[in-house]
C-alpha cells in the first residue's frame, strides 16, 4: 500500500507538473507566432527545429537507458557463476528480475498515464477551438446575412433616388423658363404652372432630397464600417483557428515522436527482459542437472554402503558360525549359548562387548562418532505392531542382518496402507545421518531396544506432508521417502506438543532441502547407518 500511495503521490505531481508545462508550452508557441510575424521567420523552420531538439533529447535518454540496462545485466553476469547453488540464489535472481521488470513497467505506465493526460488536454483544447470555431462561423453567417439585407435597402434606396431624380429632371424639362424665347410661333408658356411665393418650393424640395441623401450616404457609410470591422474580427478568428490548429499538429507531431521512441524503448526491454528469461532458464537447468547429478552420487554412496553392509554381516557370520561351532551345547536348553556383540562393533570380542543395556544404546542412540540431528518422543503410527525386536536365536545371525531386516519390516509395515484409522504408539525417536541421507531410529526409550528405522530420507527427494492420515492428530505429519511415488514408503507421526513440532519440522525440513550441513566422511557415515 505504502508503493501504490507513492505512486500516487508522484502521479499528482506529474500532472501538475504537465499542465504547468501544457500553460508554459502555449505561451512559448504564441510567443513564437509574434516572433515568427515579426521577424519573417518561417513556422516551418521552427517546427524543425522542435523536432529536431526532441529527437536529440530522446537520443540522450536512450543512450542512459541502455546504459543503465548494460550496467544491469553486466552486474547480473558477474553474479551470476559465483551464485549459490541452493534455493537462496534463484530467489535472489528471481527477485532482481521481478525488481527491474516492476521498476520498468511502472516507469512505462507513469510515461503512457502522462501522454494519456496529454492527449486528453490536446483533445479538450481541439473540441474547445472547433467550438468556437463553430461560434465564428455562426456569426459570421449572421454579419453576412445582415450585411445582405443592409445592401439591398442601400441599392433600394439607390434605386429610388435614381427614379426620383429621372422624373424631376423630366418634370423641371416640361416648365419652360421665362427668359427663354420660345423656339415657334406658338407661346407655350400658358401652360406654364404658376408658382406661389416667388419660386422658393422647389429649392426646399431639392434641399431636403439632398439633407435625406446625405443621411442616407452617412447611414451606408457606417453600415460599410461597422461590416469592415466584422470582417476584420472574423479574419482575426480565423487567424486565431488556423493558429491554434498549427500548435495543435505541432503538439501532435512530438506526441507521434514520442510514442515512437516509447515504443522502441518497450520493444528493447521486453527483447532484454526475454534474453534474462532465457538466462535464468539455462542457469536454472545447469542447477536442475547439478541436482541430479548429486542425487545419482547419493544413490551411487548408498549402493556401496549397502555393499560394504553386506559384504560386513557376511564375514561377521562366518566369525560367528566359527566361534558357535567351538562352543558347547547346553543339555537343559537345547540351544547354543551366543555371546552378545555390540551392534556398533561386529569385530569385537565377546569381553569386550557391551552389557544389554549398552547394546540397547548401541541399537536406538545414534553412534558414537556421529551427533543425533533430533531426539525426543513421537506419537507413531504403527498399525498395532511394536516393530521388530533385537532377541537371540539358536540360529546363526549376526546383528547387521538382524538390523537389515528390522529395516526390512519396518519399511514394509510403513508402506501398508492403513484401511481405518491409524493407532499411534508413543516411540523414543533418533533423527541422523550425513551426505544426504537420514534415517529415524525408534524404540520404547533411548536406553530400550531398537523397534524399527525408517531409512533413505534422502535430500530432495523424500518430504514432510499433511495427509489424510495424518490429520486424525494434532501436530500430526507424515514422512515420505520419495513424493513422486505414491507407493513408496511413508511414516505417519504426531508431535505431543506444538515445541516438539516445531522442533522436529525444523529438523526434518532442514535435512530435506539440503541446508543441514555435516562434513561425515564416507566410513564414519557407514557406521552411522549401520
Amino acid at each position: 500500500m505504502s508503493n501504490l500511495s507513492e505512486l500516487s503521490i508522484q502521479l499528482r505531481k506529474l500532472q501538475s507538473t504537465n499542465t504547468s508545462q501544457i500553460a508554459e508550452i502555449d505561451r512559448l508557441n504564441r510567443q513564437l507566432k509574434i516572433l515568427s510575424d515579426l521577424q519573417n521567420v518561417s513556422l516551418n523552420d521552427i517546427k524543425d527545429a522542435l523536432r529536431a531538439a526532441c529527437e536529440g533529447e530522446a537520443h540522450e535518454e536512450l543512450r542512459a537507458e541502455v546504459g543503465r540496462l548494460k550496467a544491469q545485466l553486466d552486474c547480473f553476469q558477474a553474479s551470476g557463476p559465483r551464485g549459490d547453488t541452493k534455493s537462496s540464489g534463484v530467489k535472489t535472481l528471481t527477485e532482481f528480475d521481478a525488481e527491474a521488470a516492476s521498476r520498468a513497467r511502472t516507469n512505462l505506465e507513469l510515461r503512457v498515464g502522462e501522454l494519456e493526460e496529454l492527449e486528453g488536454t490536446l483533445r479538450q483544447e481541439l473540441a474547445s477551438v472547433y467550438a468556437k470555431a463553430r461560434e465564428l462561423t455562426a456569426r459570421n453567417t449572421t454579419l453576412e446575412t445582415q450585411q445582405a439585407q443592409q445592401q439591398n435597402v442601400i441599392d433600394d434606396w439607390e434605386r429610388r433616388w435614381v427614379e426620383r431624380e429621372q422624373e424631376e429632371i423630366r418634370k423641371g424639362g416640361i416648365v419652360a423658363r421665362p427668359s427663354e424665347a420660345s423656339v415657334g410661333s406658338y407661346n407655350y408658356s400658358e401652360f406654364a404652372t404658376e408658382v406661389k411665393g416667388n419660386g422658393l418650393q422647389p429649392t426646399l424640395l431639392l434641399r431636403n432630397e439632398s439633407q435625406s441623401t446625405h443621411e442616407m450616404q452617412q447611414r451606408l457609410l457606417a453600415a460599410e464600417t461597422a461590416l469592415d470591422g466584422e470582417r476584420q474580427q472574423n479574419d482575426l478568428l480565423k487567424q486565431q483557428v488556423e493558429s491554434s490548429q498549427k500548435s495543435y499538429d505541432l503538439k501532435l507531431e512530438q506526441n507521434e515522436h514520442r510514442m515512437q521512441f516509447l515504443e522502441g524503448q518497450i520493444a528493447d526491454l521486453e527483447q532484454q527482459l526475454s534474453s534474462l528469461y532465457a538466462a535464468f532458464e539455462f542457469v536454472q537447468q545447469e542447477r536442475v542437472e547439478e541436482r541430479d547429478q548429486k542425487f545419482v552420487n547419493a544413490r551411487w554412496l548408498k549402493r556401496n554402503l549397502l555393499e560394504s553392509d553386506a559384504a560386513l554381516a557376511h564375514e561377521a557370520e562366518e566369525k560367528e558360525r566359527l566361534s558357535l561351532s567351538s562352543c558347547p551345547v547346553s543339555a537343559d536348553s537345547g540351544s547354543y549359548s551366543l555371546p552378545s556383540y555390540n551392534i556398533t562393533n561386529p569385530f569385537e570380542s565377546p569381553k569386550q562387548a557391551a552389557r544389554p543395556s549398552q547394546f540397547v544404546r548401541a541399537a536406538v542412540a545414534p553412534p558414537s562418532n556421529t551427533s543425533a540431528i533430533a531426539q525426543g518422543y513421537l506419537l507413531l503410527a504403527l498399525s498395532g505392531q511394536d516393530g521388530p525386536k533385537l532377541k537371540s536365536s539358536t540360529s546363526p545371525f549376526s546383528p547387521h542382518k538382524l538390523l537389515s531386516k528390522s529395516k526390512l519390516s519396518s519399511k514394509s509395515m510403513s508402506s501398508q496402507p492403513s484401511q481405518s484409522v491409524p493407532k499411534f504408539k508413543r516411540q523414543y525417536c533418533v533423527l541422523h545421518g550425513s551426505n544426504g541421507l537420514y534415517q529415524l531410529r525408534y524404540g520404547n526409550a533411548l536406553l530400550d531396544h531398537i523397534a524399527g528405522v525408517h531409512e533413505f530420507i534422502t535430500t530432495n527427494v523424500s518430504s514432510v506432508e499433511h495427509t489424510s492420515r495424518s490429520s486424525s492428530r494434532n501436530y500430526g505429519f507424515e514422512i515420505l521417502i520419495n513424493r513422486e511415488d505414491p507407493q513408496s514408503p511413508s511414516l505417519c507421526c504426531a508431535a505431543e506438543n506444538e515445541e516438539d513440532f516445531m522442533m522436529w519440522m525444523t529438523a526434518l525440513t532442514s535435512v530435506i532441502d539440503g541446508s543441514h550441513v555435516e562434513h561425515v566422511p564416507p566410513r564414519e557415515a557407514f557406521h552411522g547407518a549401520a
